[in-house]
């Protein structure tokens, strides 16, 4: 018995120290190894890199300078519009120094510190020598002044202040219509981090040309304002134009920046056109630059290339980093990080966008919209998954590449949803943009006729060629004249016809897009103003205090 029992207790030691050891080994394989810097990650290849150089001092793709050399590509600093907006602006971008880096990029000399450049309001205002005691209101009527000035005609004579703002800024501006000239736009794209990704590229002059945009529209509304309707319309050619810039870059970023500068230009546009003041000849001249300008686009290409490289750079940065800091920050426990087949999350990823690519390269809207309906099902079937504690179990003990599958799974539900979006924005983008056709066109019918026209079709083919199409249905925008004006529309997103109605309808009861124009009361909005300072100071008129009331 003795003898045995020896025997078996030998047998189980032996079961249990090799079990050990495969534990230890497994644990050594699933915990221990991963990529050593020097060491290429993956191997490099169309099917899981997407692109194969150049190669950074790993030897894994160098994903932000690709892109820096697909953009300069054939750009100098005579033809870059981005040379001419850095000089309009300054040195200094979103609050901080421009990087010697993206100077270089541009190949041009840093700038001065001292210089002609552009200045906000507030900034102006500060040293007018303002008294302290009423800055805050004043600061609060320049900002309504301001964007009151964006939206109704003014004259240099209503609001002198904003008049003297322009006038300094005269060259900087000046720079900014030669600008929209220019061929080429390249902004360099620069993370001065210790890790660099393409996620964390800084895009300062693209936040910057929101504010040139909002600038000229304050320029063309003081023009309008004072009778100048051909330096008007220059005003919001040159915003179109510089949209059109913007949308030669890379990133999503960027073009849904291109869309916002077209729907300012257009809406400001609509003020000029619907005022009265513009001849029939302006009208049409304007119209036909208009309609000789390139389609902003779809933005299709920047899914395929820089949104997809996006997701497979941070594929990267978590492996190389080990850490869930990043673009899966809060997504995925730390112990996957280690041991992690990553080019089986780099294969995951890259089906999904060539699906969405797809889907975005749809015929029609509508399609497009179908394609998405399934994809997203799909996607959140993805999150309820990759949420489950099982299946997070069995990737863990199911080795590297079951680890790698879930990662890329992770990042592709955190990374993916929003492209639905991008269709929509860059088709309402050209719904807007046809709709200002339109505008043009019956305005000057208006002029010649005395009245609108029954029909679009009585503009054709004076007044314009053919009529443009509603591009979320590819039909014809719906139309109707009442009584001594009309009413104009796309169905919108939703593909229904809600009779005109749009997203600020108090009922929230339709999204159809329309070309609306209201103008406001300055009066009023002073008014206010001054009952707030009363209220706050109700021993002291505001006039007292040095005045800052705009006649």
């Amino acid at each position: 018995m003795t003898k045995k029992r020896f025997g078996c207790f030998r047998i189980l030691l032996i079961c249990g120290l090799l079990t050990i050891g495969l534990i230890v080994f497994w644990a050594l394989m699933n915990f221990t190894s991963g990529p050593r810097d020097g060491k290429p990650l993956v191997q490099v290849s169309a099917e899981t890199t997407a692109i194969t150089e150049p190669l950074d001092e790993n030897g894994d793709p160098d994903y932000i300078e690709y892109l820096n050399l697909q953009q300069s590509e054939g750009v100098t600093p005579e033809n870059n519009a981005a040379v001419l907006m850095i000089q309009a602006n300054g040195p200094t971008l979103e609050g901080r120094p421009i990087d010697d880096e993206f100077y270089e990029r541009l190949g041009m000399e840093p700038l001065p510190p001292d210089g002609v450049y552009l200045v906000d309001i507030d900034l102006y205002e500060e040293d007018s020598g303002q008294a302290d005691q009423t800055r805050e209101y004043r600061q609060e009527e320049l900002l309504e002044m301001y964007n009151f000035a964006m939206k109704n005609p003014w004259t240099a004579e209503q609001f002198p202040e904003l008049d003297a703002w322009l006038q300094r800024c005269s060259q900087p501006l000046r720079l900014l219509r030669q600008a929209s000239l220019r061929p080429r736009y390249y902004h360099p794209y620069v993370d001065p981090s210790a890790h660099p990704m393409v996620m964390g590229i800084l895009l300062p002059l693209t936040q910057a040309s929101r504010e040139h945009s909002r600038m000229f529209s304050i320029s063309a509304m003081q023009h309008l304002g004072e009778g100048e309707i051909d330096a008007a319309f220059d005003d919001t050619l040159t915003m179109r134009r510089n949209a059109r810039l913007a949308n030669q870059s890379a990133t999503i970023v960027e073009r849904l920046v291109a869309c916002a500068l077209e729907m300012n230009a257009i809406e400001t546009e609509w003020r000029i056109a619907r005022s009265g003041k513009p001849s029939k000849q302006q009208l049409l001249d304007y119209r036909a630059k208009i309609d000789a300008l390139p389609p902003l686009g779809n933005a299709v290409e920047c899914v395929d290339h820089a949104e997809r490289y996006m997701m497979l750079d941070a594929i990267f940065y978590t492996a190389r980093n080990k850490s869930g800091d990043g673009p899966l920050s809060g997504g995925v426990p730390s112990f996957l990080f280690s041991a992690c087949d990553w080019e089986s999350a780099l294969r995951v990823t890259n089906p999904v966008l060539d699906r969405i690519v797809a889907a975005m390269k749809k015929d029609s809207y509508e399609e497009v919209q179908r394609e998405f309906d399934l994809i997203e099902e799909d996607l959140e079937k993805l999150e309820a998954e990759v949420q489950n504690k099982r299946v997070m179990t069995k990737a863990v003990v199911g080795g590297r590449k079951a680890k790698g599958e879930l990662i890329g799974n992770i990042l592709v539900v955190h990374l993916t949803l929003a492209f639905r979006g991008i269709a929509e924005a860059t088709t309402r983008t050209q719904a807007f943009h046809r709709l200002s056709l339109l505008v043009m066109s019956l305005e000057a019918y208006k002029l010649e006729h005395g009245a609108y026209p029954e029909n679009l079709d009585q503009l054709i083919p004076k007044y314009c060629d053919e009529l443009p199409l509603d591009p979320f249905v590819d039909q014809p925008f719906r139309y109707q004249r009442i009584d001594d004006t009309y009413q104009l529309y796309s169905v919108g997103a939703n593909l229904t016809d809600d009779l005109g109605i749009g997203f600020d309808d108090p009922n929230n009861a339709g999204d159809d897009l329309s070309p609306t124009v209201e103008l406001q009361d300055w009066d009023a909005i002073q008014k206010e103003i001054r009952e707030r300072w009363q209220m706050d100071h109700p021993e002291q008129s505001l006039d007292d205090c040095g005045g800052v009331s705009v006649e």
